[in-house]
């Protein structure tokens, strides 16, 4: 009996080290995924490579030859509102200098939102200006939007029954839905936007923005595993946060076209 028992103890104590050993090793997976997601880019974004024998150079607020570094932002910006004016389509210009966002259709501004708060990824503040300029030089294309309300609303109406009915209906206006509004705008070239709403959302709007920072998470965590596997590290990514009226981020996020064209001037 003694043996039976002491083996049954020995197989308990087995399963578990090895439901341990299993936790421990499920828990080490996000911190891996995102230290390599966002780590490294980061440091490598940050910290430039030191020369053998040399301590590694600050970064300076200068670009080549002496050029002031919001200067070369701000020829890059004009580059880029100047490529977007030959298009007929809705286009965002974000300038975070004069903290505010615009909608602009051949380079006239139709919308005009203020910023109430932004904040930007470390990696642009640390862009040598040469760099800098090359990468706000020309429009960015947007890939991806995601947000809390649909962006092409779709109202159904049952058919009328006769002439004066369909009169009747045609007089009514469509309201859309007024959800709380948290959107991102996914570009190329490793950009992306993230719009919260300066108003306090209501309950449903609280679960609408968790649900939304999940969504986002795991976008991130999707293409840094997708690079896991690729035996790569993950490009530096740079996100700028921003903060407006929940009216100005729907009417940005519901203007703007797929593949819509968009500029943005950084912080000096």
């Amino acid at each position: 009996m003694r043996t039976a028992t002491q083996l049954a103890l020995r197989v308990g104590l087995r399963d578990r080290r090895s439901l341990a050993v299993f936790l421990a090793a499920l828990l080490t997976m996000p911190v891996a995924v995102l230290t390599w997601s966002v780590a490294i880019p980061v440091v490598r974004a940050v910290v430039p490579a030191p020369v053998a024998g040399e301590a590694a150079p600050a970064p300076r607020p200068e670009g080549p030859a002496g050029v002031p570094r919001g200067l070369l932002i701000h020829q890059a910006a004009l580059e880029t509102r100047l490529a977007m004016a030959s298009g007929d389509s809705v286009n965002l210009f974000v300038d975070l200098v004069d903290s505010v966002v615009t909608l602009e259709i051949r380079g006239v501004v139709v919308r005009r939102a203020p910023i109430l708060d932004a904040r930007e990824s470390a990696g642009l503040r640390h862009l040598p200006g040469a760099a800098l300029q090359e990468w706000l030089g020309r429009p960015f294309t947007l890939t991806a939007a995601l947000g809390t309300t649909a962006r092409i609303p779709i109202t159904v109406r049952k058919a009328p029954r006769d002439t004066v009915e369909a009169a009747r209906m045609a007089t009514e206006p469509i309201v859309a839905p007024r959800n709380d509004m948290y959107v991102l705008l996914a570009f190329d070239r490793n950009l992306s936007i993230v719009i919260r709403q300066a108003e306090t959302p209501s309950w449903a709007g609280w679960l609408a923005a968790r649900i939304f920072d999940l969504r986002v998470l795991a976008r991130d965590m999707g293409e840094a595993t997708a690079a896991l596997a690729e035996l790569r590290s993950p490009d530096a990514a740079y996100r700028v946060h921003l903060t407006l009226s929940r009216d100005d981020a729907r009417a940005i996020y519901r203007a703007l076209p797929d593949r819509a064209l968009a500029g943005i001037r950084p912080g000096e």
